[in-house]
């Protein structure tokens, strides 16, 4: 069986999300000395459509390049050679998460066990940064690779994004077929929708014990264990 799972809220716990946290890292540290934070802000501000766009055509933005770099261009100044580190000090500002116990030790003994480990991850930050942030956590060492849609332009639910993924570990994993696939991910629209349209085996990480209110084909579990029982099934 292989594994493929959605980040946030899945493999890491959500505890804070704050967009301007890392807008203000960026404005006090590159900008206070050529421009007000209400310049800064009101200029920031003419990008919250590509945002919402996304939701309506799955494609994604990749923050560093479509916002960041046109406001240093826009206000005049020389944006840094380190680029990966700007960007990961503005995702870092941005998101707090935690690791539960629980998904520590199942990522582990799916790992041991032989079973390719993989993410697929909405995102505006690129899989380098959120292999970086995973570091710190100690568990980017369980996974093959990291798929963000940042690096993508393409984001779930959108078949296109699941496709490319599915398409390359297929070919890193000879032998094993779509169905040898096991998506979960905790979003309903996003994992559970995106994953049984994708044709995947889908698991539905449903720790709120919300409703399915689409009827979708997938197994729902409350505890990251018992993915460890579907491993057995």
């Amino acid at each position: 069986m292989i594994y493929l799972f959605d980040l946030y809220d899945t493999v890491l716990k959500d505890v804070s999300f704050d967009f301007q946290r890392g807008m203000r890292y960026l404005y006090d540290n590159y900008f206070s000395h050529h421009c007000t934070w209400e310049e800064f802000q009101e200029y920031e501000n003419t990008f919250y459509p590509l945002y919402e766009q996304r939701k309506l055509d799955h494609r994604e933005v990749m923050l560093i390049r479509d916002e960041v770099l046109p406001i240093f261009t826009h206000f005049g100044v020389a944006a840094p050679p380190a680029l990966d580190e700007l960007e990961f000090q503005i995702m870092d500002h941005m998101q707090e998460n935690e690791l539960l116990p629980a998904v520590e030790e199942t990522l582990a003994r799916l790992h041991a066990s032989g079973c390719p480990l993989y993410i697929l991850s909405n995102a505006v930050f690129s899989a380098g940064a959120a292999g970086r942030y995973l570091e710190r956590f100690g568990i980017k060492k369980y996974f093959k690779r990291i798929y963000s849609s940042a690096d993508h332009g393409t984001r779930k639910p959108g078949r296109n994004f699941f496709d490319l993924a599915v398409g390359e570990i297929l070919a890193e994993n000879p032998g094993v077929c779509r169905e040898d696939i096991l998506f979960m991910g905790n979003d309903y629209a996003m994992d559970a929708v995106g994953g049984v349209m994708a044709g995947l085996n889908t698991v539905w990480y449903n720790v709120n014990h919300l409703t399915n209110t689409d009827g979708l084909p997938v197994r729902e579990i409350d505890d990251f264990r018992k993915l460890l029982e579907e491993k057995n099934a």
